[in-house]
């Protein structure tokens, strides 16, 4: 319920980088239904140029969670929207639990970027 009603893009993530749970605001912020982002990489929506540092924070989440420690840190980077263009996100992310899974909280922070920047 709580997914269905939060107007920021809410995410959950798997430990091979795959979206388990996503928010219904993935129509509103990037043009896609849930499910059409759940079971895919968050590296397949990532702006390339953006994909170095996002990689490098999801290892070091991982490696936070293996030495039992906790890893939340605040990023941005650019998603791509269903149109082509790409969204530039704030993210508040939890890493990896217990379970394997990361939590995290995105909203848009400027208008759409075009595809080709």
């Amino acid at each position: 319920m709580f997914f269905d009603f939060c107007p920021d893009f809410l995410a959950i993530l798997d430990l091979s980088g795959k979206f388990v749970k996503i928010s219904q605001s993935s129509k509103q912020i990037l043009g896609f239904e849930p499910y059409e982002m759940e079971n895919q990489s968050w590296e397949k929506f990532c702006h390339p140029d953006d994909l170095p540092g996002g990689e490098k924070l999801y290892n070091e989440s991982i490696d936070a969670a293996n030495t039992g420690g906790k890893f939340v840190f605040k990023h941005i980077n650019r998603y791509k929207h269903k149109n082509g263009n790409y969204i530039e996100l704030e993210w508040h992310t939890w890493g990896f639990d217990q379970d394997g899974l990361a939590y995290g909280i995105a909203r848009p922070i400027k208008e759409p970027i075009d595809a080709e920047e």
